[in-house]
């Protein structure tokens, strides 16, 4: 992850930016366009589960996508 937006689902479920996905819902993410067809596919408010390498340890983190905020 390069870079979190404040007050994203991303920030709320913790994610921060250097982690890496390393799973979505048990399956294995290899690139960034795998993560965004999972978040894509997936309905607002669902729950996605990551398996995230954060300081060279895998931590499980809950992800609940919302709708893309509007920019100005």
């Amino acid at each position: 992850i390069a870079k979190v937006m404040p007050n994203s689902p991303a920030a709320q479920s913790g994610l921060r930016a250097g982690d890496i996905i390393r799973k979505i819902n048990g399956e294995a993410v290899r690139n960034a366009e795998d993560v965004q067809g999972f978040v894509e596919n997936s309905q607002v408010g669902s729950q996605l589960q990551m398996e995230v390498r954060r300081d060279r340890r895998d931590i499980q983190v809950t992800v609940r996508p919302g709708a893309f905020p509007t920019q100005r």
